[in-house]
């Protein structure tokens, strides 16, 4: 087990294109990774397909008795958004929020998280602002570590 060794390290492990090829629940099962990332054809138009809400909720039930985190891949619509957030994923990325730029975003737009009231501030189940501040961050104080 070699991972292992950079476990120790304290780097965490993640788990990319699950339901795509190699990144199966057998991989997963054996390497138990911090993150799971789920194949974007399993949350495009997830708010229109019963089999694929199906398959994302098993995942992020079989994630949480792992303590293990889920991260949405591909998330292009305010719709497929909410899905995922009505799931309790915390994670996510996709054109929804920002393209991808040489310089990378620092701020995205809080009109695209999903709000509870009109009047009430925005909800960001994800934290991406914090999320891409703290990235930012950490690569401007680390810049040797490769992340």
């Amino acid at each position: 087990m070699r991972f292992l060794h950079y476990r120790n390290m304290g780097f965490e492990i993640a788990l990319d294109d699950l339901g795509a090829g190699y990144s199966g629940l057998r991989l997963w099962s054996e390497l138990l990774p911090e993150y799971v990332k789920i194949d974007s054809h399993f949350i495009n138009d997830i708010n229109n397909d019963p089999v694929k809400f199906n398959f994302v909720k098993s995942i992020q039930n079989i994630a949480s008795s792992l303590h293990c985190h889920v991260i949405a891949e591909g998330i292009e619509t305010e719709n497929e958004f909410k899905a995922i957030a009505e799931l309790g994923i915390t994670h996510a990325q996709g054109y929804y929020f920002a393209r991808p730029a040489f310089i990378p975003t620092e701020k995205i737009d809080s009109a695209l998280f999903i709000t509870v009231a009109a009047d009430s501030e925005p909800f960001d189940p994800f934290n991406v602002t914090k999320s891409i501040s703290h990235m930012l961050n950490s690569l401007l104080q680390h810049p040797q570590k490769h992340y």
